[in-house]
């Protein structure tokens, strides 16, 4: 018999998120809501959270990392993507590829990553 120390357990329930996307939706009128799944959406399960959360409405999903980005990319999602944690200035041209913001951590990190920019893509 294997003893369980750990009784916890977490329970996904789309249906609240959903619900409390509703009501921040309704409170909120107007204002674009970011939905933030990095992480794995908090160990909620980031594609079926993000795919909710677009079902719903929301053009902006945020992520910490350029890979948490590119995961979702690569699994279909078009939306308006923005990486809150630092990247690498050499991420820069491939956020352009895949039309990904990314957060400015510095000012030396804004020289670097404009150095590292494809010129292509601005003309």
């Amino acid at each position: 018999m294997t003893e369980n120390y750990r009784p916890t357990k977490a329970v996904i329930d789309l249906g609240a998120i959903e619900k409390n996307l509703a009501s921040f939706k309704k409170g909120l009128g107007n204002t674009e809501i970011m939905a933030v799944v990095k992480a794995d959406a908090y160990g909620h399960g980031v594609l079926e959270v993000a795919k909710r959360a677009v079902d719903m409405g929301i053009k902006l999903l945020a992520v910490a990392t350029p890979d948490e980005a590119l995961f979702l990319r690569s699994n279909g999602f078009q939306e308006k993507l923005l990486v809150m944690g630092a990247s690498p200035a050499s991420f820069v041209p491939v956020a352009q590829q895949e039309e990904i913001a990314l957060a400015a951590i510095s000012l030396d990190w804004l020289a670097t990553a404009s150095a590292a920019q494809n010129p292509e893509f601005f003309h």
